[in-house]
């Protein structure tokens, strides 16, 4: 405004140069640090030539800068990494290093949703559980995925590989505050349960599937519950399919 007016230029260039560092220090995402640099130097561009042409040489090398292709590699090194033999201290390191990367990259790319934030949250899990479940509550907190996605990734992550019981994941569950999502955990952690062949862990699916027929009546909008019950009893017939199979199976073993 003050640039267009032709009043107060050294203020307006002292503006100028206030938002351009802003830009660069405040966390702004590739995308919006790029508009803005490119903003202040069309403007300082009106007011001073030399001042204008320092924000654009900024403004290039922000754009320069721009690289969302690296962070859809993060996907293929999170699941390297949940593929990988490795020892407990190198998962420890592995997890803590893919998280970090997650985070290093956030000011390249044009926008946050290029990042596989549940991805990497589900394999730092397997790796470290504890690390997991505390990333993805700290990435709530910094708004970079909501704990509603975070936490089943994490959770998934963890009992997918065993470092978490199935039974203890899901008493966490009350903290995903997306019906759909919190239902579609649960029906992840029962089928897990159910896919490790022993008695005792199709015992605590079938409790698990329960569990969320329970929840679903009880908590769930009226709205929602068709819905929602249709995916349950799709994963109990699924269920249910299993143990006839296993039953048929101990007899002919007699």
């Amino acid at each position: 405004m003050l640039a267009e007016r032709g009043t107060h230029p050294n203020t307006a260039a002292d503006l100028c140069l206030k938002a351009a560092q802003a830009a660069r220090d405040d966390g702004y995402d590739a995308a919006d640090r790029l508009e803005l640099l490119a903003r202040s130097a069309g403007i300082a561009g009106t007011l001073h030539a030399d001042l204008g042409r320092n924000l654009f040489d900024q403004a290039v090398d922000a754009a320069a800068g721009i690289n969302d292709e690296s962070a859809r590699l993060l996907s293929v090194h999170a699941d390297l990494a949940q593929r990988a033999d490795l020892s407990a201290p190198d998962r420890a390191v592995t997890a803590s290093r893919l998280v970090a990367a997650a985070e290093a990259i956030t000011p390249h790319v044009t926008d946050a949703s290029v990042i596989p934030y549940e991805e990497v949250l589900k394999a730092a899990a397997g790796l470290d559980w504890r690390l997991g479940l505390a990333t993805a509550s700290r990435w709530d907190d910094e708004d970079r995925i909501a704990l509603a996605q975070a936490l089943p990734a994490a959770l998934e992550g963890a009992v997918a590989t065993g470092a978490l019981p199935g039974g203890q994941a899901l008493a966490l569950d009350h903290l995903i505050d997306d019906d759909a999502r919190r239902l579609a955990f649960q029906i992840t952690v029962a089928r897990h349960l159910a896919s490790a062949g022993s008695a005792s862990s199709r015992a605590a699916s079938r409790t698990a599937l329960v569990r969320a027929a329970r929840w679903l009546r009880l908590r769930v909008p009226v709205r929602s519950q068709p819905r929602l019950a249709s995916q349950l009893v799709d994963a109990a017939r699924s269920s249910t399919r299993r143990r006839p199979f296993s039953r048929c199976s101990n007899r002919s073993s007699r």
